[in-house]
């Protein structure tokens, strides 16, 4: 017990710190029902008589509501979770307005079988000493027209594992967006871990994502069956390396746009793809209009993709307390992630 109470307040720590932000932006929220840590799934989800678990909160939303958690609360469980709302009223689930963001300290998957879900407004880490701590992403989206927006995704106490931020796994419209991703990886620089990875999507959103810090792996990688992608308005720092594309054995990533990116401060390639010998290649992928800042590496390597009008120019990446932003005076200042 005195291990779990060690994890847990490192936890609150992480939260806490999240760029100084308190959740709850939209004072209009209303909250249909509610999880915290002192719960009960056999409860009515009140907030007076919450749900224990986040899967019991999924399963039991109607389209168009809002699952709600305490601010601050902590949550040591890591779930697989499925919501389904529809296209005219998604199911939410986000930290209750007027605090400090909830955490989920050993992170979330959703099914397959989720439909129209959003994670907002949630602080998300690992646990070092979990029975999970072998999945390949902190968060890891499923199903259909998910969404995580607005959340800090970190490393929590992880260490000598490769985890990667967010791992898309047969995802459909996935939408990943205004988020900060950040060493993800853990203590473990030598291990591979991407701030987003696009395993296996079709139709997949990332925009507006600050994404840093991950050392042993890409900003983003799109490998090795992501397909109709658009990656635009992320500040991607900071990195291994920025963007990949890659394939395997039968598939590879095509059809996938990068525009309006800034990427700085990687170490070995901004841009960069691989194939096995007698492989698929990645076809109709295009790097276009980003800012490009990383001096010692290189700028593109490999196959399967096409640049176009980039620019090469130093965006004036802000770094202060653990966050990046553009300074206004950046010369790439329209690339900026929106808040």
């Amino acid at each position: 017990m005195r291990a779990l109470s060690i994890l847990v307040a490192a936890a609150v720590v992480a939260a806490a710190s999240v760029a100084g932000v308190a959740a709850g932006s939209s004072a209009g929220t209303r909250c249909a029902l509610w999880a915290a840590p002192h719960g009960s799934d056999a409860s009515p989800g009140t907030k007076a008589r919450p749900f224990l678990t986040l899967g019991k909160l999924a399963a039991s939303l109607a389209p168009g509501q809002t699952g709600c958690l305490p601010p601050g609360a902590v949550f040591t469980t890591r779930e697989v979770i499925a919501g389904v709302g529809s296209r005219s009223g998604r199911v939410t689930i986000r930290t209750a307005p007027g605090g400090a963001r909830a955490v989920l300290a050993d992170g979330i998957e959703t099914t397959q079988a989720s439909r129209f879900l959003t994670l907002t407004d949630l602080a998300i880490s690992a646990l070092g000493d979990s029975a999970t701590v072998g999945v390949p992403g902190t968060v890891i989206v499923r199903g259909y027209s998910t969404a995580l927006t607005r959340s800090d995704v970190g490393p929590g106490t992880l260490k000598d594992v490769g985890r990667s931020c967010v791992v898309l796994d047969h995802a459909g419209s996935a939408r990943i967006e205004g988020n900060v991703l950040h060493e993800c990886n853990g203590d473990s620089p030598g291990l591979y871990g991407a701030g987003v990875l696009a395993s296996t999507s079709a139709g997949a959103r990332i925009v507006h994502n600050v994404i840093s810090g991950n050392v042993g792996g890409d900003g983003i990688a799109l490998s090795p069956n992501a397909q109709v992608s658009r990656v635009r308005f992320n500040l991607v720092v900071d990195n291994l390396d920025g963007i990949y594309f890659g394939g395997d054995v039968k598939v590879a990533s095509r059809d996938t746009l990068v525009e309006q990116n800034v990427i700085a401060g990687t170490k070995r390639y901004v841009v960069h793809s691989a194939y096995g010998a007698n492989h698929p290649v990645g076809v109709r992928n295009l790097v276009r209009r980003n800012c490009i800042w990383s001096p010692g590496a290189v700028t593109a390597a490999g196959v399967g993709f096409r640049m176009g009008a980039n620019r090469k120019v130093n965006p004036r990446v802000v770094t202060s307390q653990g966050t990046h932003r553009l300074a206004a005076s950046s010369p790439c200042r329209a690339y900026s992630p929106r808040p």
